[in-house]
């Protein structure tokens, strides 16, 4: 779409005539850098994607391109876009006005300050954590986006301004749920037998009880998890393993204790015998973000369509 577009404007645009003009560091040369790198992900994206199913196609082998492709491409290009995003909002249209621009740079400072104190929290969580470079520069972007749009549009109430400040805020707040879950997320595999118990960072599973249920169409190994948190009681977790015999098919329902500022969840193993089982333990801090970000962004918009369908009536 934006080749096709640039395009067109390039054919349509009589050059004789006028000639465009805009620095650099403007909002104009943001929004262009911000297409180019969102185009350049797209390609990135689709190569990824039907590269393995061509090469299989071709009869060429079997390939796989999985997280380390996609972690190596994407994570730099997710840092343009964040600059990019706040530059849209600390620059002016076809000039470049470097005072705004370096007041709104004042704000990575307070910004960088929050990144390290959730980063800090979440490795005293977690022993088992380290401190991840660049996810602190994400992370300290996304909160400075989230500044920024705050920062230049609090005073903005019209509709006009809801999509471009929900989207805004929806990115950045995805990418910080998805940085503190992807980064500083713990994950255990291990065997349990009841009133046995297992350390994950702060959080203490102990499992209490095992029972064998039957549902409208399945029978069930349900297992009760306690946890508590540095010694006070914090959740009950209730994953199971469920048989359908109609399908004959055995699936794990997971147990889950959701909350704003991280979810805690069980997956339910092989039964080895006795009532022990093994299990995968999982928290995921600011997991809940990425979904609140998504929704900010689908609002942001619906705003935006229905401001734009208000001017077309008009």
């Amino acid at each position: 779409l934006t080749v096709g577009s640039l395009s067109l404007f390039a054919l349509r645009t009589n050059t004789n005539e006028s000639a465009v003009k805009f620095p650099l560091i403007s909002k104009t040369g943001a929004i262009l850098g911000l297409n180019i790198v969102l185009t350049v992900a797209t390609v990135s994206a689709f190569l990824g994607t039907f590269y393995p199913m061509l090469f299989q196609a071709m009869n060429w082998g079997s390939i796989s391109v999985g997280a380390p492709y996609f972690n190596s491409i994407f994570l730099p290009l997710l840092t343009l876009v964040l600059f990019a995003m706040a530059g849209t909002l600390c620059l002016n249209w076809f000039k470049s006005d470097k005072k705004r621009f370096f007041k709104r740079l004042l704000l990575l400072i307070p910004a960088a300050v929050i990144a390290y104190g959730m980063i800090w929290n979440a490795l005293q969580n977690d022993s088992a954590l380290r401190f991840h470079f660049f996810a602190y520069v994400l992370l300290t972007l996304a909160i400075w986006v989230l500044f920024v749009t705050l920062w230049q549009n609090w005073t903005k109430v019209r509709l006009a301004y809801f999509g471009m400040i929900l989207a805004h805020c929806g990115v950045a707040i995805a990418t910080m749920g998805a940085v503190m879950s992807s980064y500083f997320g713990s994950e255990l595999g291990v065997r349990l037998a009841p009133q046995q118990s297992q350390q994950l960072g702060q959080f203490e599973f102990h499992y209490d009880r095992f029972s064998n249920e039957i549902g409208p169409n399945f029978t069930a190994e349900v297992a009760f998890v306690s946890v508590s948190k540095q010694g006070k009681p914090y959740a009950e977790i209730v994953p199971e393993r469920r048989y359908y015999d109609v399908r004959t098919m055995t699936m794990s329902e997971v147990g889950l204790d959701a909350g704003f500022w991280g979810d805690l969840y069980i997956v339910m193993g092989d039964n080895l015998g006795k009532g022990e089982f093994t299990f995968r333990l999982h928290y995921k801090p600011l997991i809940r973000w990425l979904w609140l970000g998504g929704i900010l962004m689908a609002l942001g918009a619906l705003c935006s369509a229905i401001n734009l369908k208000r001017k077309r009536d008009e």
